[in-house]
């Protein structure tokens, strides 16, 4: 690899840029585990009906 300054500041920049893109992202995930957190039931099961029933809406519609 050369030493040529050009590509070294450019590397630097990208990966100052990454770092600070990464620590924004933990951050919002951070927020976001903790209001998840004060939203979710004592019992800490999820309130959605997502899995709910055996086969879902696939079933419904099929006759047997």
């Amino acid at each position: 690899m050369s030493d040529d300054p050009k590509r070294r500041d450019r590397l630097s920049a990208a990966l100052r840029e990454n770092l600070r893109r990464r620590k924004a992202q933990a951050r919002g995930r951070a927020e976001a585990a903790r209001e998840g957190a004060a939203d979710a039931p004592a019992d800490g099961r999820a309130s959605d009906d997502s899995g709910a029933g055996a086969g879902g809406a696939a079933a419904a519609g099929r006759e047997e």
